[in-house]
């Protein structure tokens, strides 16, 4: 099989993406491309969506790239376990807190941990 306009339509009618666009570039060499597709796949929050990147990968006619099946796998078994989006449990609206922007962190109890400030904090404190 290979990665053809009808199978392209298929995808995209199926999860309103196309997984090509994350696929179809050189991992290994191109850091970029590397991050951002494995950034997507750490992602993905439907099953569905995890089967159709598989289906791409596959046929894009190109020796197969066991480790980013192997990643596609584990987020697939991540799904399964915990659940997608939908079927997990909503945080109550009003156990949210607000917090600033230097809080970001939170303990093992998820109270907010103070941090120093970032960069591009400082960088707007600067030029204003």
């Amino acid at each position: 099989m290979t990665y053809n306009r009808e199978l392209r339509e298929r995808i995209v009618e199926a999860i309103d993406e196309d997984p090509a666009r994350f696929l179809d570039h050189d991992l290994v060499g191109n850091d970029d491309a590397r991050r951002l597709a494995v950034a997507r796949i750490e992602g993905i929050d439907r099953l569905q969506v995890i089967n159709c990147w598989k289906q791409c990968e596959r046929a894009l006619d190109r020796e197969t790239r066991e480790k980013l099946l192997a990643l596609l796998d584990r987020r697939r078994d991540y799904l399964i376990e915990h659940g997608e989006r939908g079927d997990r449990p909503q945080r109550d609206p009003e156990s949210i807190e607000e917090w600033s922007a230097e809080t970001v962190h939170v303990d093992g109890d998820g109270n907010p941990v103070e941090r120093g400030r970032s960069a591009t904090a400082k960088l707007h404190e600067v030029r204003q």
